[in-house]
């Protein structure tokens, strides 16, 4: 006999492993409903609704930015996140060259 059938209710996980389910499942559609929105974009772009202006940018602060993001997550997915080659002249660029 099945102990599902004596037991049809089984136990609930524990509640760390729910947050971090629910945790998971929450970036997953942060980065689903960013990827529909970069889509979204590109439709717009192409049907020429949406235009795209070029600005300057300081290449450093990107890279700087970029580097926050990934440190954040990078602890829980237990990664390094390396920084290296500090170029200390100014190299604002141009975008999109």
């Amino acid at each position: 006999m099945s102990v599902a059938l004596i037991n049809p209710d089984p136990p609930l996980p524990p509640e760390a492993m729910v947050r971090r389910t629910v945790a998971l499942v929450e970036r997953q559609i942060g980065q689903l409903e960013r990827m529909v929105g970069d889509f979204l974009d590109m439709a717009r772009i192409e049907a020429g609704q949406l235009a795209v202006t070029f600005q300057a940018w300081d290449a450093r602060e990107l890279v700087r930015e970029t580097m926050e993001l990934f440190e954040a997550s990078s602890t829980q997915r237990e990664l390094s996140v390396l920084r290296g080659g500090a170029d200390r002249r100014d190299r604002s660029r141009r975008g999109n060259q």
